[in-house]
């Protein structure tokens, strides 16, 4: 209750101001999983959705800037046919964003418009290519590990995984290194943020455990921009410490957005 009560009290303005111009635009704000969309269609659209390598990625957003100003200021280069705002329990938003566009050309030019654009004064937001990651990497298994337990274990606790390929890790010794591939960046995102929520297992198969410290920024490739992810806990490790305290890195994959 009292965290209800302090977030309620959080950046009141803002919410009122993305409240009216809600009213006043008529757009519709879908809120889902610590996302909140616009479009995917937008209304008005005809046809199926963009070609891939459309999309944008926002970071370096004052957390208190919502879509009443985003959403404007992308679509001002370009037809949007999709914007996600990525946010706080509390209601701020956690710094980054996603635009979608119509089209190539559209998405090139918000890059080259708004790329260290000063949204405020002495606050230059980051927009670049938005990378489709469908891989996670998880180093530090143990050697006893098999592909076929592990990947029994993670369609478990997560959907869409395609296949695990399993090699020994380049970090550690008598250890293994896992690639998880799975059907779509959507797909591998959410099976990060299962893995990171404790959302599986069971004591015999480990807890799966964010570490606090190695909390991600975001997840992309921009220049400057740190890319490795957290931490999980899973079967597996270091076998001269109990099961549910193994530490193993988990990332995603980096994959090359359009020049």
């Amino acid at each position: 209750m009292q965290r209800q009560m302090w977030s309620s009290g959080i950046n009141e303005a803002g919410k009122m101001a993305l409240l009216a111009w809600e009213k006043e635009t008529g757009i519709e704000l879908v809120q889902i999983n610590g996302q909140r969309y616009y479009g995917g269609p937008p209304p008005g659209w005809v046809g199926g959705p963009p070609p891939v390598g459309t999309e944008v990625y926002i970071a370096r957003l004052p957390q208190d800037v919502y879509e009443n100003t985003l959403i404007p200021l992308f679509e001002s280069v370009g037809k949007l046919y999709e914007f996600r705002l990525m946010l706080t329990f509390s209601g701020l938003n956690r710094g980054f964003a996603y635009a979608r566009y119509a089209s190539w050309q559209c998405a090139r030019s918000a890059i080259a418009t708004f790329h260290r654009f000063q949204l405020r004064e002495g606050c230059a937001i980051v927009v670049c290519w938005s990378t489709q990651k469908r891989e996670l990497l998880m180093n530090g298994l143990a050697a006893s590990v098999s592909q076929q337990e592990l990947e029994a274990r993670l369609q478990e606790v997560t959907e869409g995984i395609c296949s695990v390929t399993l090699y020994a890790s380049p970090r550690q010794r008598q250890a293994k290194l896992a690639v998880l591939k799975y059907r779509s960046h959507k797909t591998a995102a959410q099976a990060k943020k299962v893995l990171m929520e404790e959302r599986a297992g069971t004591p015999e198969h480990g807890v799966l455990e964010a570490s606090p410290e190695d909390t991600p920024v975001h997840h992309q490739v921009c220049p400057g921009e740190p890319q490795w992810v957290a931490a999980v806990l899973v079967p597996g490790g270091d076998p001269g410490l109990p099961r549910v305290h193994q530490w193993l890195h988990l990332g995603l994959a980096r994959q090359a957005g359009p020049e």
